[in-house]
């Protein structure tokens, strides 16, 4: 059986929640929800359902059994499963627990909560992300073409979009587009030929 030996480290067991695997190997990352009743053999065999090549991990290595507890289990690999420093008794099922690090082979295996999502109440009114980013979107458009006396080139340089992308961003804002000045005929701009 494993020890806690950093009294430092404060970890939690996770009840009805689910433990989420984050795995970073040969410079690849990639996660691994554990639901309850998911048996995970990690290892290098084709079949394991998590598949580790390298050569420092035996072919049937580790076993996860998700459920509450979620447990871990050296299979009697070659070169040991290790939770933080302590290195795991082969074939007995330890807890894993948020905040557990895990090492595979060179392999580093991170186990987190994953949360579930927060209900809103139905009388709470929340503004969507969504809006509020399309609001200071539309908002910083429109300051930039005042700065730019409504020249849309120059608003899309200092906006670093295309103007096409302005033009459309503008029609989804329904916002209309700034016109050029007209000069009155005549070509004196400095009279309006009236006297």
């Amino acid at each position: 059986m494993r020890e806690d030996t950093d009294p430092r480290v404060e970890r939690t067991t996770v009840t009805g929640e689910h433990l989420v695997l984050v795995v970073t190997s040969g410079g690849r990352v990639e996660s691994v929800t554990l639901t309850p009743g998911l048996m995970l053999v990690i290892g290098r065999a084709d079949d394991a359902q998590l598949v580790i090549d390298d050569a420092a991990v035996s072919r049937y290595h580790a076993q996860v059994q998700a459920g509450q507890p979620t447990l871990i289990t050296d299979l009697g690999s070659r070169n040991g499963t290790s939770i933080g420093d302590v290195r795991l008794v082969p074939r007995e099922a330890v807890p894993l627990r948020a905040g557990d690090v895990i090492r595979i082979g060179h392999a580093v295996l991170v186990v987190q909560a994953k949360r579930e999502p927060r209900r809103v109440s139905r009388h709470v009114t929340t503004r969507p992300l969504r809006d509020d980013i399309a609001e200071r979107e539309r908002v910083l458009i429109l300051e930039t073409l005042a700065a730019c006396d409504g020249n849309q080139t120059e608003a899309a340089r200092r906006l670093q979009i295309s103007r096409s992308t302005l033009n459309q961003r503008l029609d989804a804002y329904r916002v209309p587009r700034p016109r050029k000045k007209v000069e009155p005929e005549g070509g004196d701009a400095g009279g309006s030929g009236l006297t």
